[in-house]
């Protein structure tokens, strides 16, 4: 506080000590020793609570998992969490929100909730509560653990508009399932309509439950393929799946390398990156292989199980592509296999909990990604 300032408050306190009679100014001993010791600092304000705005979504990875709904940083370097307690299969409804599944993961015939989750704050919604499934000729004394859950990604999905959620629940997969239950969730009213379609007359669809498929104005389409190839893709090679070749476009084209037993999977938003997948294992599930090639420059690189550096792309014989001996990651036809394009432009390949960001380090999470 300036010497002016002072006396004039201390006008108010002792007039003698800030003017002496006559109009000299004059300060005490006291009011300069006052004067000359610094005011205490203000407590500072406590420092607000870091928030976390929808547009920082379009930056991050959302992943759902028994422990709760967890932010992750798109290079898997930090994470936090958003949500504690039970949040499967995390689907993204509008720009600040994800719909949860709530109960026991792979034993839904216990029942579940469909939650609703604010990317903002953590705060929980029950929207829709799906009841237990018991087949109406179970006995007092039978065990039998239908083992209810998605076994697909495909198998939960909720509309554009975010009204309505479809689930289709199974004991195992497409091609073994004993018992395949439909469940259609009206999100605003709490709803919910069931239909059995595989499992009679083992299992008779209990009260309240109908036998069959649902009608088509009940059931709509909404499979969103990601296969779909970009209609900008402008590049310098290109794959053949009929003769497995790679090709390096021109007039005409010429042989590159050949990578037989390889189809065409799922192309990058940019339509640089191309997902192959190949070298085929049949058993209860079809197990595949994958790789990427680069339709820049023509190299192929594996996409292997375990995280870590960018690998070197793979070398061929006689243009012939080897493939490594162990180490690929092994996907099957349920697996979440699909490429994610942020707002930045980059591109990230997800193969269930693995994230493959060209020419980076590749990272794995616990749980599933929101979609």
């Amino acid at each position: 506080m300036n010497l002016r300032a002072y006396c004039l408050v201390g006008f108010c306190v002792v007039w003698s000590g800030c003017f002496r009679p006559g109009g000299d100014h004059v300060v005490s001993p006291a009011a300069a020793a006052k004067a000359e010791k610094p005011e205490p600092a203000a407590p500072a304000a406590p420092a607000p609570r870091p928030s976390v705005s929808p547009i920082d979504f379009h930056h991050a990875l959302i992943v759902g998992d028994e422990d709760g709904l967890v932010l992750w940083t798109v290079d898997g370097s930090a994470h936090h969490m958003l949500s504690e307690g039970a949040a499967f299969y995390p689907r993204r409804i509008g720009a600040d929100a994800a719909l949860v599944l709530s109960g026991q993961r792979s034993n839904f015939h216990f029942g579940a909730q469909l939650v609703r989750i604010s990317l903002i704050d953590g705060s929980r919604a029950v929207l829709a509560t799906v009841p237990p499934y018991a087949c109406a000729n179970a006995t007092a004394d039978d065990s039998q653990m239908l083992g209810l859950d998605v076994q697909d990604p495909q198998d939960f999905v909720v509309d554009p508009d975010g009204k309505r959620a479809y689930l289709s629940m199974m004991d195992r997969n497409s091609n073994m399932a004993n018992l395949q239950v439909k469940i259609r969730v009206e999100l605003d009213s709490g709803r919910v309509t069931r239909w059995q379609t595989v499992g009679e007359p083992e299992c008779l669809p209990p009260p309240g439950v109908e036998l069959g498929y649902p009608p088509d104005d009940q059931w709509p389409d909404l499979y969103r393929s990601p296969e779909d190839e970009p209609a900008s893709a402008n590049y310098a090679f290109d794959f053949d799946a009929e003769s497995g070749w790679v090709t390096k476009l021109g007039e005409p084209a010429t042989k590159h390398l050949r990578l037989p037993d390889y189809n065409r999977e799922y192309t990058s938003p940019s339509g640089r990156w191309l997902v192959l997948g190949g070298d085929l294992q049949e058993a209860d599930y079809i197990h595949r292989s994958l790789v990427l090639l680069d339709r820049e420059a023509g190299a192929v690189f594996p996409v292997l199980e375990a995280p870590g550096a960018w690998p070197l792309p793979l070398v061929a014989a006689k243009r012939t592509v080897k493939m490594p001996g162990s180490g690929m990651a092994d996907v099957v036809g349920e697996s979440d296999v699909r490429w994610l394009e942020l707002s930045d432009g980059a591109e990230l390949l997800i193969v269930d909990r693995l994230v493959v960001q060209p020419a980076k380090p590749s990272w794995a999470f616990k749980g599933e990604l929101a979609r």
